[in-house]
């Protein structure tokens, strides 16, 4: 098959509600559904000069989190580290309601009354090392 080729010109993102057979709907972390899910958008154009615009479903942005080498779990207990990362999850949660709410935005997840939306995808250890000491 044609593969198709896309000059990028730009690139941005948007929050959608999910497509059905498509989208990832649910929180791996909290089992809520998610009313919306971001959306690369990937404007350019073809070899033959055509504009075009890729969606691209499936990406979500991601952070990493340092641990401390103080707190105080064992990160060999699996229950524990599980633990941690759920209430990690949830405070990044309502910090970020919290935030919407106090913004003229009105929330990250559709406008004002929309309520509490769910922002963490997935949360998982791993176990990395610094490359720039």
């Amino acid at each position: 098959g044609e593969v198709a080729r896309v000059r990028i010109t730009v690139v941005d993102f948007s929050l959608e509600r999910p497509l059905v057979g498509l989208d990832l709907d649910t929180s791996q972390v909290s089992g809520a559904k998610l009313a919306r899910v971001p959306v690369l958008r990937i404007y350019g154009s073809t070899s033959g000069g055509q504009k075009s615009v890729v969606h691209v479903h499936r990406v979500f942005p991601y952070i990493l989190v340092r641990l401390d080498a103080s707190l105080p779990v064992d990160l060999g207990d699996e229950a524990a580290v599980a633990s941690l990362i759920v209430d990690l999850s949830r405070s990044v949660n309502a910090a970020l309601n919290s935030a919407a709410a106090a913004s003229r935005f009105g929330g990250f997840d559709g406008g004002a009354g929309a309520g509490p939306a769910e922002h963490v995808f997935a949360a998982q250890l791993r176990r990395a090392t610094p490359i720039y000491g």
